[in-house]
């Protein structure tokens, strides 16, 4: 009889510490902020961008000099063919509707680069930051990308 007692106690306080765990899990879950990014992209000439495609990437943190000195590679290394940076993640992606405004919800606070693009419009690219609960807006304006091409050396 007294062992059946203390296996129920047992249970009961597995219990007790499984629900209380649950509990504090949505809590932490629920503490985790999260705003939304609201904006509209237009054209150069202003008017608006419709279905240009928006992407919210986390913000690349900046390497100082003195860092990126200390992490020269050994001759060894520089003999290899340089790594590629990695491409950052997209945290959030849209378009915009025919009036250039776009919603991108559910975004956890940060800071961020966002870029819109829209094929023979341009592109544009900025940094924010989303605070909280409340909604970030943005504008961006796309500009053409300026294609540099080396001159021809004449025939000779």
């Amino acid at each position: 009889m007294r062992g059946s007692h203390r296996i129920a106690t047992l249970a009961a306080a597995a219990l007790f510490l499984l629900g209380a765990f649950s509990a504090s899990a949505r809590a932490a879950d629920a503490a985790v902020a999260k705003g939304s990014v609201k904006g509209k992209v237009i054209k150069a000439d202003g008017s608006p961008a419709a279905g240009a495609e928006v992407r919210l990437t986390p913000r690349a943190e900046r390497t100082s000099k003195r860092a990126k000195a200390e992490a020269k590679p050994t001759a060894a290394e520089a003999d290899k063919a340089p790594a590629k940076r990695p491409r950052p993640q997209t945290v959030a992606h849209g378009k915009t509707d025919e009036n250039g405004n776009f919603t991108l919800p559910d975004v956890a606070a940060g800071t961020y680069t966002i870029s819109a693009r829209l094929k023979d419009a341009g592109t544009a690219r900025q940094n924010l930051t989303v605070h909280g609960t409340s909604a970030t807006e943005v504008t961006l304006t796309l500009k053409q990308r300026v294609v540099r091409s080396k001159p021809r050396k004449p025939a000779a």
